[in-house]
């Protein structure tokens, strides 16, 4: 696909782009924190594959069986009474031609390449077991866990702990099993105490095609896709401050059950340790369902990710399965220290359906802002945001968490009746959220005044304003043309203009008269527009004929005025703008104009919906070759 260059804007401003549609991303001159690096995306994904495994204790956001759940790069571990879950999962290099159910309404207009996901599920029976064992947390960890799913509250689990270990306490008589590990394996003990029968111990594997102890004495789980491995175990006993090894191996006890085998020198009068060690980074090949797709960083150097996650309940049958039919993407937002080493926290958005969080944005007192795409009609949302009700199909949606990450300061949908999907977010000094994305809903929240209240066809971008509490649209605005538009990036400036880029395939995309380039050059452009602080062009061309004789600056219209007003100005040649509105004490609080303009009749309108009642100044200065041309007024805004 030939992908070229189509800089269009609705005011004049000077940009250099990068030429890769997937880049179209912008960074604002006023951001929270600063962008992040490839380099330090790429280490904050090499630091989260290489933290402890962390064990969720399961206050009712699993479902019932569930006692303990583990997340591991490409595995997920379900603890219950008398087994363990082993779900296994990797990408495969099969495309998917067609996606199927809710993922063929997912439009991915980067042209991304859908691969074919698989994995298998393993059951771990404990035969013989006591069913009624204890199964406890340990060694506490300091992040915990959020869950928002659904929309009723009450649903709703915050604070959940997190644990480095999980035991199950006399699952034999006399014997405690321990698990633990890191990124790459899950390790497990057999802790014996004294008088105990290790023979016992017997498990029996669901799901597999065969096991075998191989020569290198390891367990070898032979399953569908691939093998998975448990190393030789490893068996000692404590006598002082020594571990004394003791010789143990895997012995097989029927077609997929094992136990282990001591030779004479356990001595059954001490405690003994039995542990194997599961490895099964081999069979996931370093990937998984999860996917980023959104990172801030903080003034402190905290790192905030968002993206989705596959979520399957307790797994109730074994052996293979195909990603395509089973599952649902839920969205998820985590915070790193500056170390990238240590979770402070990780909550989870989501519903019944698919949910994606698409971008983040940190405000400096730590409140995690993010947008995203749900097609849940129970996501989370709060009381008294802006919209609680799903509209259909698909909704973009904004959310705003503590900085604990343990409550929703608010949460609500934008959208209509088709396919919308916040792609960007960022804020202003205020903390009202600008967020950007795609529609096809002809009934999208366009609010009145604004650059375009119509839906122009198969998808537009939209622009959306909201305040800072999430309760009020302050604007909504459509953007686009007859094709496909997609918007993927946002910034403000400290003036309160908005700066949107992405990709648009119309070739009657709204572009202005004097921009570096007003024609669609392939099929797929990339765009970047300037709107004013109510969602409008900051300066369109006035309806007359020929060029002014003399540099004007007219009285605005209305006057006094609430909130919105319109300056006109002449301009008899090509010359360096500046229009700038001022306070009584000669604080700058607007620029809108600051640039190159061909010359002709001007109409720049303000909107001080953020200022209060009073009189301000307005003025234009020209700038060029042995010409200085300086004209101000005043005017009155009444609240």
């Amino acid at each position: 696909m030939k992908r070229g260059f189509a800089i269009v804007t609705l005011c004049v401003l000077s940009i250099l782009l990068v030429g890769d549609v997937q880049a179209a991303k912008i960074a604002p001159d006023n951001s929270f924190g600063n962008e992040p690096t490839e380099a330090e995306r790429q280490l904050v994904v090499s630091k989260l594959s290489s933290m402890p495994l962390s064990f969720t204790e399961n206050q009712g956001q699993f479902g019932e069986k569930t006692k303990f759940r583990c997340d591991a790069i490409g595995a997920t571990f379900y603890f219950a009474a008398g087994e363990v879950a082993y779900l296994f999962s990797r990408q495969t290099d099969e495309l998917i031609d067609e996606p199927v159910g809710l993922l063929a309404d997912m439009p991915d207009k980067l042209n991304r390449p859908r691969y074919k996901r698989e994995g298998v599920v393993v059951h771990a029976r404990f035969m013989g077991a006591n069913p009624d064992a204890d199964v406890v947390g340990e060694g506490m960890l300091p992040h915990k866990g959020n869950y928002f799913y659904g929309n009723d509250p009450s649903g709703w689990h915050t604070d959940v702990p997190n644990y480095s270990a999980v035991r199950y306490r006399n699952i034999y008589p006399g014997i405690d099993l321990k698990y633990y590990g890191d990124g790459h394996s899950l390790k497990y003990d057999f802790i014996v105490k004294p008088g105990a029968d290790p023979s016992r111990i017997q498990l029996e594997y669901d799901g597999v095609n065969s096991l075998s102890v191989n020569a290198q004495d390891e367990l070898v789980v032979s399953t569908q896709f691939g093998d998975v491995f448990e190393q030789a175990p490893y068996a000692y006993q404590k006598i002082g401050n020594d571990k004394r090894g003791r010789t143990c191996r895997y012995v097989m006890l029927d077609e997929n059950k094992f136990g282990f085998a001591l030779d004479d020198d356990y001595d059954g009068t001490r405690p003994l340790y039995i542990d194997p060690k599961l490895s099964y980074s081999t069979y996931v090949g370093g990937t998984s369902w999860d996917k980023g797709y959104g990172i801030a960083v903080d003034d402190s150097g905290n790192a905030y990710l968002t993206g989705r996650t596959l979520s399957f309940d307790f797994p109730t049958t074994s052996g293979a399965f195909d990603e395509t039919h089973n599952g649902s993407y839920e969205a998820f937002v985590a915070k790193l220290d500056p170390t990238g080493s240590v979770l402070d926290y990780a909550s989870f958005l989501g519903g019944s359906n698919i949910d994606e969080g698409q971008d983040i944005v940190v405000d400096r007192a730590g409140y995690a802002h993010v947008t995203g795409e749900t097609y849940s009609n129970d996501f989370p949302t709060t009381a008294g945001a802006f919209d609680t009700t799903f509209n259909g199909n698909r909704d973009a949606f904004v959310v705003k968490l503590n900085p604990t990450g343990s409550a929703l300061d608010y949460a609500t949908f934008l959208g209509g009746i088709w396919h919308d999907g916040g792609e960007g977010i960022t804020l202003d000094e205020s903390g009202n959220a600008y967020v950007t994305g795609s529609t096809s809903s002809g009934n999208f929240p366009a609010t009145a005044g604004v650059f375009d209240t119509t839906h122009n066809g198969n998808f537009d971008i939209f622009v959306a304003k909201l305040n800072p509490t999430g309760s009020i649209l302050n604007y909504a605005t459509f953007l686009g043309g007859s094709d496909d538009d997609q918007g993927r990036g946002i910034a403000t400036d400290s003036s309160g203009n908005v700066y949107v880029t992405g990709f648009t395939e119309s070739d009657n995309f709204p572009t202005t008269a004097g921009a570096f380039d007003s024609l669609l050059d392939g099929s797929t452009d990339i765009f970047v527009t300037k709107l004013s602080l109510g969602g409008t062009p900051v300066v369109s061309e006035a309806p007359m004929a020929g060029l002014p004789k003399i540099y004007a600056l007219s009285q605005n219209y209305p006057n006094p005025f609430n909130p919105i007003t319109e300056i006109k100005y002449a301009l008899p040649r090509d010359c360096w703008v500046r229009l700038e509105v001022y306070n009584l004490l000669g604080q700058k609080v607007a620029s809108l104009v600051d640039g190159k303009q061909k010359g002709g009749y001007k109409v720049a309108r303000w909107d001080a919906s953020s200022l209060s009642s009073g009189i301000y100044f307005y003025r234009l200065k020209v700038i060029g070759d042995r010409l200085k041309v300086e004209k101000t007024r005043n005017m009155v805004l009444i609240r």
